[in-house]
């Protein structure tokens, strides 16, 4: 049930259905680790939008240290996407440095994934990385990752890929300005 409900996007039935199921889980002890873990992730997930950031990152590290204590049950896609997600919550946590930390763990995955994590994915990360720099008036790298999202980001014919690259140009504009300011 949980699973429909994440789906769907109704979070708060979604994260009560997974938290039941996740329980459930904790029983039957013959659950695997990735079951386990992809719950766990869910229940981040939902209580990054109905609970608090301070929730979803003590579900996210659960996650983290499920990864770090059976690391041949996971690719490195999991980990990507999981490093992502908690750079995420610090980020709007305003947690620049344990964010950009991730970010580079995340980044580390995808250098290694050889194709498995989309470049749109990889790109995000940069891009989060780059605002993350800005915030701590490190303009030179924020504007070095922006670029290189904008470069993974135009192996992306979509839409969504072109928004977003007009996002890095804006930031791009944003960073050179408090550069030149400062001057």
């Amino acid at each position: 049930m949980g699973r429909y409900y994440y789906g769907i996007k109704v979070h708060e039935d979604a994260l009560e259905n997974l938290i039941k199921s996740f329980e459930m889980s904790k029983q039957h002890l013959n659950r695997s680790s990735k079951e386990i873990f992809r719950k766990i992730c869910m229940i981040g997930d939902c209580e990054a939008v109905v609970r608090t950031l301070k929730e979803a990152l003590e579900s996210y590290l659960c996650g983290e240290s499920i990864l770090n204590t059976e690391s041949d049950a996971f690719d490195l896609k999991d980990r990507f996407i999981l490093f992502k997600k908690i750079a995420e919550v610090y980020k709007r946590s305003e947690n620049p440095e344990q964010s950009i930390s991730y970010c580079n763990k995340a980044l580390e995955n995808f250098e290694q994934s050889e194709g498995s994590v989309p470049c749109f994915e990889a790109a995000t990360i940069h891009s989060i990385r780059g605002h993350e720099l800005s915030f701590l008036e490190k303009h030179d790298e924020a504007i070095g990752n922006f670029e290189v999202a904008i470069e993974l980001l135009r192996r992306d014919k979509s839409p969504k890929a072109s928004l977003e690259i007009s996002r890095c140009y804006f930031s791009i504009g944003q960073d050179f300005l408090k550069v030149l300011s400062n001057d």
